[in-house]
């Protein structure tokens, strides 16, 4: 999972990006909530619905980044010790510790503990980059 200090960063960043924006986190009823945005623990029917009226979409390598080519969206996909080579959508941007770009087999340690921590700003820097007319984000935890 993504750490919780740097996924509340990242809400913080695009609450400050996109004032206008209702961030929703998808997550289980034991996960996190996150300060800024509305708590959503829909089944996953209801989610990927929901996905095809949002923007984009920020998540780890979770029920999202499979949503995202039947609902034809885009996002930022934070990818810990998966290979998003083996998981991944060309359409999203997938981004690693290591990785923010182009997938790096030399660079790829799959017990590596750092390969979740991306950091914020690039996250937030990622989905500027979509192509979206007015942002709404999905975030799992």
């Amino acid at each position: 999972n993504y750490p919780n200090f740097l996924a509340q960063q990242v809400v913080n960043m695009l609450r400050e990006e996109y004032k206008d924006t209702t961030i929703i986190n998808c997550v289980l009823p034991n996960e996190p909530h996150y300060e800024g945005t509305i708590r959503c623990d829909l089944h996953w029917t209801q989610l990927h619905e929901m996905m095809k009226n949002a923007e984009g979409f920020i998540a780890i390598d979770s029920c999202l980044n499979h949503f995202s080519p039947s609902a034809n969206k885009k996002g930022v996909v934070i990818w810990g010790s998966t290979r998003w080579t083996q998981f991944g959508y060309k359409q999203n941007k997938n981004l690693q510790f290591h990785m923010k770009d182009d997938w790096d087999k030399t660079k790829y340690l799959e017990s590596d503990p750092r390969n979740v921590m991306v950091e914020p700003k690039l996250i937030l820097d990622q989905f500027k980059k979509l192509d979206k007319i007015k942002p709404v984000a999905c975030a799992t935890n």
